[in-house]
């Protein structure tokens, strides 16, 4: 027998929903985490429909919705795999699909290349298996049989599986914190050719190195408490007796600045930059692990869960500001007379975007797991239920969504936290990247637990956003 795998009860739940409520087939998404030899599964996503009259949604459609849903993940839960409920024979005939499909999902995968570089240097390589889960469910006998592929191997076969199910949620633990951040990521001159994002993300060389070096601590009523890397992160019960519960535990995340991760080249390095963007603030992180996991484990999934809340963030409020400057220029264009005044008019200095806002819902009564979803100024919390019911097929109330993080009400509030300091740092920023300099000392550095914090992300991106010159992304508290 191959891998194990451990399903969560809901998910027996939600094969037998299957029964009866799809007419033909469907197609989706395994949701769980690795642990070794074992994996867990915690939920099955179904893949939309794409408005074609085909038996499953087209291969780029698949791959579009699993990169909201993955946005949608907090860290400890990941795209493993695929489910596939259909008939015999068109199980046999989509398989060449499946295959296809999972190849591409985890070879093309929509994690940003510095987090899948950060993760594969970490505690959490070794869980990151080449195989992916296929889960077939016949319609026909209800049956439901598990196998893994070998996604780097294009020629591997089947192998089979062993599913059990089990109510492991409740026994997870949460792990969370606030990381503060405070760097400024500069974009090479020669990369204008690609997305705002795309120069952005290509250059978080200086925030993975910032957190490979953050030290860890348990928070607690006695202060911070150091723990060994390899011991269990939560002490196990012993006795038939003891409860069931899940655990939550606050970490403290810091370092001393100065990008002192092995990422960073002692020498220093001259490049010809035209922009930067200046991320500065806190990162509310939340990550969740199985009941076996070590310390080691438990840190570096929280630090993988600022690495991808930071780059959603970016992906999100670079989209938004693409946006926002095409229609500019299609406003500007509309007349000759308007043309003529933008011709002699004088750019922008200044223009203050403010970033989504995480927040987070629980998907199920019976356990503390939950998803995230980010919030744009004005936008309701309605707004992301219907995201996640759009994206995951699950409902939830707004009641069921926490908001930990706050935001600026106003671009003239957020133009009041800039301040002078923001333009004090931007001078140090250009003069630290002139001379190879390494950042700020106060980055990485843990905001005093109950007090408030204010998180701003400044940004040169004149070349490729024209006008825009500084973006605030949030405030939390």
């Amino acid at each position: 027998m191959g891998r194990s795998l451990v399903a969560e009860e809901t998910v027996r739940e939600r094969i037998q929903g299957l029964f009866g409520t799809v007419r033909s087939s469907q197609l989706g998404l395994v949701i769980g985490q690795r642990a070794g030899t074992k994996d867990y599964i915690s939920l099955l996503v179904p893949t939309p429909a794409d408005g074609t009259n085909e038996e499953v949604p087209s291969v780029d459609w698949a791959l579009e919705h699993a990169t909201q849903v993955e946005r949608m993940l907090p860290s400890g839960f990941e795209i493993i795999g695929l489910f596939l409920y259909a008939a015999p024979s068109t199980a046999q005939r989509l398989q060449g699909q499946v295959r296809q499909l999972a190849y591409e999902l985890c070879n093309s995968h929509s994690l940003d290349r510095s987090v899948c570089q950060w993760s594969a240097k970490t505690s959490l390589a070794s869980a990151h298996s080449a195989s992916a889960v296929i889960i077939q469910i016949c319609s026909s006998t209800k049956k439901t049989v598990c196998r893994t592929l070998d996604v780097q191997d294009r020629q591997a076969t089947l192998k089979p599986a062993e599913l059990k199910y089990q109510s492991f949620l409740r026994s997870w633990a949460q792990v969370s914190c606030t990381y503060a951040l405070d760097e400024t990521i500069f974009t090479e001159a020669s990369a204008h050719g690609s997305s705002p994002s795309a120069q952005v993300l290509s250059n978080m060389k200086q925030v993975t190195a910032q957190l490979n070096s953050a030290a860890a601590a348990v928070v607690s009523d006695r202060g911070r408490l150091f723990r060994k890397l390899d011991e269990p992160l939560v002490a196990r019960s012993s006795g038939r007796g003891a409860a069931v519960h899940s655990p939550t535990i606050q970490l403290e995340l810091w370092s001393g600045g100065g990008g002192g991760g092995a990422d960073v080249d002692d020498a220093i390095e001259v490049r010809s930059c035209s922009d930067c963007l200046r991320v500065r603030g806190n990162i509310c992180a939340r990550s969740y692990v199985h009941d076996k996991a070590t310390f080691r484990e438990a840190v570096d999934l929280l630090k993988l869960d600022v690495l991808r809340s930071i780059t959603t963030r970016l992906h999100l409020l670079s989209e938004d500001a693409q946006d926002m400057n095409e229609d500019g220029a299609a406003q500007a264009s509309d007349g000759t007379e308007k043309k003529e005044k933008t011709a002699t008019a004088k750019p922008r200095q200044q223009q203050v975007l403010i970033c989504p806002e995480r927040c987070f819902g629980v998907i199920d009564s019976a356990s503390p797991i939950a998803v995230c979803d980010y919030l744009f100024p004005g936008e309701l919390v309605s707004a992301c239920a219907q995201r996640v019911s759009d994206m995951l097929g699950t409902s939830l109330k707004d009641d069921s969504f926490v908001r930990p993080e706050s935001m600026p009400s106003s671009q003239a509030e957020a133009l009041k936290i800039i301040g002078s300091r923001a333009a004090s740092k931007d001078r140090q920023s250009a003069a630290a990247a002139a001379t190879g300099g390494q950042g700020s000392a106060d980055a990485g550095k843990v905001a005093p637990r109950g007090s408030s914090c204010t998180t701003i992300v400044g940004a040169v991106l004149v070349a490729a956003i024209a006008g825009i010159s500084s973006l605030v992304l949030s405030s939390y508290q």
